[in-house]
């Protein structure tokens, strides 16, 4: 049932599960917005939170409990084992012990989601500027470049492509780019090279998850 309440099997309760990630050892990890927590759940079925205080909202870094969190929504799981969880506007860092640090990044407008590599490169969502951006592990941030395509046949027109209101994304193993493009009903294909096109023509198209 909902609520919040750390626990094994059914007596845990769950207000919400957002974006559930899963490391090599078979541990579940997922956001927890309205409580502002991250939660771990153990292959037998103990669920307790990772990071965060329960109710307390903020941006202090820090272990276990004493991190704050503001509004956490997506997030993803590097080779290491590390969560990169979106809260808000910030991009926040929890280890698999539960230290959360703040990965220092220019300012976004409203970033809606996450999606990293094979090489742990991160691509931020942001929907207020309509362009996807890409953090590398050594903390260099840049916008994807993306040379717009027309429904059939992609057209280099240069760096900088506007999307209409993209949301979710995705990266496949090969380096291609998936990019929801909510307001005009598609989804996008960008290659490593830049070059767009259009994957598929959906209705209102919004979180993307690929298959490992």
């Amino acid at each position: 049932g909902a609520g919040n309440l750390d626990g094994a099997g059914t007596a845990a309760r769950i207000s919400a599960a957002g974006s559930p990630v899963t490391d090599a050892a078979g541990n579940i990890y997922y956001s927890d917005p309205f409580v502002r927590v991250i939660r771990k759940v153990t292959v037998d079925g103990k669920v307790s939170i990772l990071a965060g205080k329960s109710g307390a909202s903020g941006n202090t870094d820090g272990a276990g409990e004493a991190a704050r969190f503001n509004f956490p929504l997506d997030l993803v799981i590097d080779s290491k084992g590390d969560l990169l969880v979106l809260d808000s506007k910030v991009i926040r860092k929890v280890s698999a012990s539960g230290v959360v640090s703040t990965i220092p990044t220019s300012d976004f407008k409203i970033v809606s989601h996450l999606a990293i590599d094979k090489q742990d490169n991160l691509y931020i969502s942001d929907t207020g500027d309509h362009h996807v951006y890409k953090l590398t592990p050594g903390g260099t941030l840049s916008m994807v470049p993306v040379y717009l395509g027309s429904a059939d046949t992609p057209v280099m027109i240069g760096e900088g492509y506007n999307y209409n209101g993209q949301r979710g994304v995705a990266v496949d193993v090969a380096g291609n780019l998936y990019a929801a493009e909510t307001a005009n009903n598609r989804i996008r294909k960008i290659t490593p090279d830049g070059t767009a096109s259009v994957f598929a023509n959906l209705p209102k198209p919004y979180t993307l998850k690929l298959d490992a």
